[in-house]
């Protein structure tokens, strides 16, 4: 199931960049970075320095709702990060992206994560690094 959604966002991405009024948008699915295995993220779309980032997490879901069993919370750090911010501490983006297993917050950590490797990968893959990011997470 999680690969027929996949399957399905990745069309829908394809529909949303030829489909736009304001014109047309580059789209790459996925973004690979240098390192053996590495995605960016699952789908990408530029126009101008105008960047889009998607990341489909169908393949981890992570609920009750949508495992049948007991899982990790939809949204929301874990009760450590959310303590450690309520005292004023700085949590590092690596440290944040691996006690943060939620199934949207995630993609979240994830993608500031890559976000300059994103920036650097669109400069020699298409030419033009973006000055404006929008993530997604779906």
């Amino acid at each position: 199931m999680g690969d027929a959604f996949e399957d399905y966002a990745h069309a829908l991405v394809e529909r949303i960049a030829r489909s736009d009024n304001g014109g047309g948008w580059t789209v790459k699915q996925p973004v690979l970075g240098q390192k053996q295995g590495e995605e960016l993220a699952h789908s990408y779309l530029q126009r101008g320095e105008v960047a889009i980032l998607l990341e489909h997490k169908a393949k981890r879901p992570g609920t009750e709702f949508l495992r049948g069993k007991e899982g990790y919370r939809v949204i929301g750090p874990s009760d450590q990060i959310l303590e450690a911010l309520d005292k004023g501490e700085m949590i590092s983006i690596a440290h944040g992206h691996s006690e943060d297993k939620d199934f949207i917050t995630r993609g979240m950590w994830q993608q500031t994560k890559v976000g300059l490797k994103v920036i650097d990968w669109a400069r020699k893959e298409i030419g033009i690094a973006p000055k404006k990011n929008i993530s997604t997470y779906n």
